[in-house]
């Protein structure tokens, strides 16, 4: 009876072990899911469409409270695919209980600054009101060996 019982509980426990161990650790925390979406409503910019050829990749992360952005564009967490084209996110925000994007709670504390090919682009920390983020990406349908960069290091998208 004893080995039953341990049995029944051990499986759930390294089910929820190996989950752990493959949701990849970022600096924006855990990439805890990754989604395909024609549209996607938020708070600030109404509803997100996906245009033709196009599909939006919504990756949700947890774990942390505050993200940096440094003047480095590879601070700005893009998509790239196996060819190296880069996609940036079009909308950043923390999911409400709706099912939309809130980014107005986003609290911003830095300043725009320009680089060298005169893009301005903002510097400083994203606090969040919790310690979830959606990034919203429009990717080509056809994109494949999509991975996220973050820094130096990439995570591939399944």
């Amino acid at each position: 009876m004893k080995k039953i019982i341990i049995t029944v509980l051990a499986i759930p426990l390294l089910l929820c072990a190996s989950c752990a161990i493959n949701a990849p650790k970022t600096t924006l925390g855990s990439l805890a899911q990754v989604e395909k979406k024609e549209q996607v409503v938020t708070d600030e910019a109404g509803t997100i469409k996906a245009e033709a050829e196009q599909i939006l990749y919504l990756l949700s992360f947890e774990g942390q409270k505050e993200i940096k952005y440094e003047p480095d564009s590879s601070s700005y967490y893009p998509l790239v695919d196996s060819s190296g084209q880069q996609y940036l996110p079009v909308f950043m925000g923390s999911p409400n209980n709706d099912g939309t994007l809130a980014g107005k709670e986003w609290k911003l504390n830095g300043s725009m600054t320009a680089k060298e090919n005169g893009k301005l682009v903002f510097v400083g920390t994203a606090t969040l009101p919790t310690p979830k983020a959606v990034f919203v990406y429009a990717v080509p349908k056809n994109a494949s060996g999509l991975a996220l960069k973050d820094g130096d290091q990439t995570y591939p998208i399944s």
